[in-house]
């Protein structure tokens, strides 16, 4: 493994990268065919030996260009030199990659064009050779440009733009300087921005960039999607701020404005500044629709994903409701009928089978009829009671448990062993020790109602409150009968607070101890609100007219002018305490009626009547009439004659 591993490293040491540069080396004959860098531009246009660029080379994988085989010495073709050579930037790229090759493995280079093998060399050779053909054709379009104005411009005529002052023999001039020394756009920008210095009006209007200011578009098209962050664009954006909030004019950019892209710089090119702001606002209704759209998709995909979870929630909660049922049942079962395993030769008859006879023996032996079989179909033969020895210690839980159930907060402290005490020797009664103020105190919890006894005029109060408030159709949950009750004890009897048991602990006010005060001295329960039939009033027509009646009496005395002074308002509310379908009622009331059950306690607040006021000039106490869902457009009313209110409010 430790031998394996060695021989895979690449061994950089100085020998291999003295043959790596010496491969790179091409023979010094090649040189006089590639141009000298010193060598004048004229000279380079002359120049007739160079080869083209063969773009269909790119399509090539690069790797087909190493092979592994030995070059064969003077296997150079003949026509090496006037083949076409690969475009600048794969030579480039092969040039790159080529201390990789040569370390894994390649000896020489395989040029599609050829059918052997090219030396090593060759790379290099097309590299520099490349750099030449680019740069010729650089340069033959500068001098195709510069030679084609000159072949249109008169030598005396005026220059246009802003050289316009200028005659072409002031451009020769200027062209000729000793200060030109080649630097022709630099010596422009540089004379241009003196120019402007020069005039105070031009200079708080006109700026010229430098070149530099071209490396901002040569920028990829990644950091043009970010150039309000990037720093590169800084002086670009302060440019356009500029121009839109016209501090700027003109901005002179030493460049051709064809060069220049779209998008940020279109309010570089000459338009008006109306033509650039009805740009701007066509670019903000499109992206105002894009955000529509998205919202739309976000807002429909919301929905979605609610309704999907309100049917997973209902499924749930359905299951979760019958899990709790069949949970109530078994366990109601469990209380009210356990098991009696040690009562006799029947173990699976249930205790109260057992305790009392069948309803029908029972009506056969009050009427000294012979039992019979008849009135319902039975499941079981009736047979006699069976005598159960209810002093059996085996069966205290069995009554302890269906006690709890019967009242689990009123016998929640009751125990065995109170009940063992409370049986008598023939056990069918409980003895009066049991039915004692002691054994309540015990039986009872730790909060009791009756620490209210010895003060009846305050229970009075409280039970005449409360009772006045459901009488109203006023909802009363725990909370507010907490508060009622509790606020009326601090302020008749605040003493009560210190008023220690017979057990020596304090009294408590908690919410078991509200719900067993209103059970005992109102039968209070909570119980579902019930709706009372909608019906028309008999009087409607009366009703409708004295309500026209009052808003034209109201309006004329009032000198409501404006229809902007008259709403109406329907479900427009502030909701400080939601609404509750549940209230206290005495057990067993078949109405149980709850006024505003669908309403929430709330205020309105009416904003637009301020902003009205302030608009049309009236005093801020103007009145105006609010009407809370009084249109005549429901169903129900077919012929309302509340008709010229709404042409009234139409008007």
């Amino acid at each position: 493994m430790n031998s394996s591993t060695q021989d895979s490293v690449i061994d950089l040491s100085l020998d291999p990268q003295q043959d790596y540069a010496h491969l790179l080396v091409f023979p010094l004959c090649y040189n006089s065919f590639i141009p000298a860098l010193h060598l004048p531009i004229s000279a380079l246009l002359d120049f007739t030996n160079l080869p083209p660029f063969d773009h269909s080379l790119m399509v090539t994988d690069l790797h087909h260009f190493f092979t592994s085989e030995h070059y064969i010495a003077n296997a150079v073709p003949a026509d090496f030199l006037d083949c076409s050579l690969p475009p600048l930037s794969l030579s480039t790229q092969l040039l790159d990659i080529f201390g990789q090759a040569y370390h894994d493995g390649t000896k020489s280079i395989k040029d599609p064009q050829f059918p052997g093998n090219l030396p090593c060399w060759v790379v290099q050779y097309w590299h520099d050779l490349g750099c030449a053909v680019a740069a010729k054709e650089h340069w033959s379009l500068a001098h195709d440009w510069l030679a084609g104005h000159l072949q249109v411009l008169g030598w005396g005529t005026t220059l246009n733009g802003p050289a316009a002052s200028l005659q072409v023999l002031d451009l020769a001039e200027f062209l000729s300087s000793t200060p030109m020394k080649g630097c022709f756009v630099d010596a422009m920008v540089n004379e241009i921005s003196l120019h402007i210095q020069l005039n105070p009006q031009l200079c708080q209007t006109t700026i010229v960039e430098d070149l530099t200011f071209i490396k901002t578009l040569r920028c990829s098209c990644e950091r043009w999607s970010r150039y309000s962050i990037d720093k590169c664009f800084r002086r670009l954006c302060q440019l356009g701020d500029s121009l839109v909030n016209e501090e700027l004019t003109h901005i002179l950019f030493p460049l051709n404005k064809q060069e220049l892209r779209t998008g940020l710089l279109r309010h570089f090119s000459i338009i008006s500044r109306q033509e650039y702001l009805d740009a701007v606002h066509e670019e903000n209704l499109v992206r105002s629709d894009e955000r529509e759209e998205e919202e739309f998709s976000a807002t429909l995909k919301a929905r979605e994903k609610k309704l999907l979870k309100c049917t997973c929630d209902r499924d749930r909660q359905r299951a979760h409701c019958a899990q709790v049922k069949n949970n109530k049942l078994q366990s109601v079962n469990d209380v009210l009928q356990p098991p009696v395993q040690s009562l006799g030769s029947q173990p699976s008859h249930s205790l109260a089978k057992l305790s009392r006879p069948h309803h029908v023996i029972k009506e056969n032996i009050r009427q000294k009829r012979p039992p019979t079989h008849g009135g319902r179909k039975h499941t079981q033969v009736p047979t006699d009671a069976q005598q159960v020895n209810w002093q059996s210690p085996i069966l205290w839980p069995i009554i302890l448990n269906w006690i709890h159930g019967m009242r689990p907060l009123l016998h929640k402290s009751l125990d065995i062993g109170l009940i063992e005490l409370g049986l008598t020797h023939d056990g069918k009664t409980l003895s009066s020790h049991v039915q004692s103020k002691d054994i309540k105190h015990q039986a009872l919890s730790h909060e009791p109602t009756y620490v209210l006894s010895p003060y009846p005029d305050v229970v009075k109060a409280i039970i005449d409150q409360l009772s006045t408030l459901r009488q109203v159709g006023i909802t009363l949950n725990t909370s507010h009968c907490h508060g009622i009750i509790v606020g009326l004890l601090r302020y008749r009897i605040p003493y009560i607070f210190m008023t220690k048991a017979y057990n020596g602990s304090m009294f408590k006010y908690s919410d078991s101890w509200v719900q067993m005060f209103l059970y005992e001295n109102l039968r209070y329960t909570m119980r579902k609100g019930t709706c009372a039939a909608q019906k028309l009033l008999t009087n409607l027509n009366e009703v409708c007219h004295e309500q026209f009646l009052r808003l034209a009496l109201t309006i004329r005395n009032d000198m409501i002018t404006f229809p902007q002074f008259l709403v109406n308002i329907d479900q427009t509310n502030i909701i400080y305490q939601p609404a509750s379908g549940y209230t206290y009622e005495v057990v067993g009331s078949k109405q149980v009626d709850i006024i505003g059950q669908e309403e929430k306690q709330a205020y309105i607040l009416v904003l637009f009547w301020m902003e009205k006021k302030e608009e049309l000039g009236v005093p801020s106490d103007q009145p105006c009439i609010l009407q809370l869902d009084c249109w005549t457009v429901h169903p129900q009313v077919p012929q309302a004659p509340s008709q010229p209110v709404k042409n009234m409010l139409k008007g």
